[in-house]
């Protein structure tokens, strides 16, 4: 296993930024990272975090509140080279209703994507809604329902909304973000700002940051975050 510097101060600042709410991962620590090839390392894991607020706007202490499972399946290939460079990034996140009986029925899923090498008309970074919630055969079996319900299937249109880079360091911040206490989320907002701490890069981040909007407006726009590959720009 590979240590990468950058996700492990994250999971140790995340799991403390927790309490008292619940995780579970398969693997052995918040993420487990292995070589894949000659140059790259491949992450793969599954985190599961139970019985979350469903938001944080309502977690008023003391105060009854609905409640939801979240499954985030993160698959990433990153360069071994220093600084990591993220080549290749595909976040699934699955939201659950568990009742009492531990049956659970998938609500929503989508996927953050991004691809070393985009596509011509493709968002660099973007996410889309799935019709696939995450399988259950993926985590632990200390991690499964006694039933998890088949999604009914509505009409899921295959359109993309651009994004920032999502790893999964900023998928996690997110759902911090959008369900637990706001307390919890300036905790670790506070650590990460004065530990000047930032994930692991994608190869365009330079391209697509906000601190370029500072010199150029323009990068806030929609159409700013397609990329056109320079063949095809020469062309034109």
């Amino acid at each position: 296993m590979v240590r990468v510097e950058e996700y492990q101060k994250f999971g140790v600042w995340w799991e403390r930024c927790l309490k008292p709410y619940s995780a579970r991962f398969s693997s052995p620590s918040f993420v487990t990272i292995a070589c894949r090839s000659a140059g790259e390392l491949e992450l793969d894991t599954v985190i599961h975090l139970m019985k979350w607020p469903e938001s944080s706007q309502n977690t008023v202490r003391g105060a009854k509140h609905r409640e939801l499972d979240i499954l985030v399946h993160a698959q990433e290939r990153l360069s071994s080279a220093k600084p990591h460079k993220i080549l290749e990034s595909k976040i699934k996140v699955t939201y659950l209703r568990v009742d009492e009986q531990q049956h659970a029925t998938p609500l929503s899923t989508i996927r953050y994507d991004y691809d070393r090498e985009p596509r011509p008309g493709h968002p660099v970074y973007h996410f889309h809604c799935d019709n696939d919630p995450i399988s259950e055969d993926l985590f632990p079996d200390s991690c499964r329902y006694k039933k998890l319900e088949a999604q009914t299937k509505g009409p899921c249109f295959p359109f993309r909304v651009p994004t920032p880079h999502m790893c999964l360091c900023n998928v996690l911040i997110g759902l911090v973000a959008d369900h637990l206490p706001l307390d919890n989320f300036k905790g670790l907002w506070d650590t990460i700002e004065s530990n000047g701490w930032t994930p692991p890069l994608a190869e365009h981040c330079d391209l697509w940051n906000l601190a370029r909007a500072n010199k150029n407006p323009r990068i806030l726009y929609n159409w700013q975050w397609y990329f056109w590959p320079a063949p095809l720009v020469n062309k034109a």
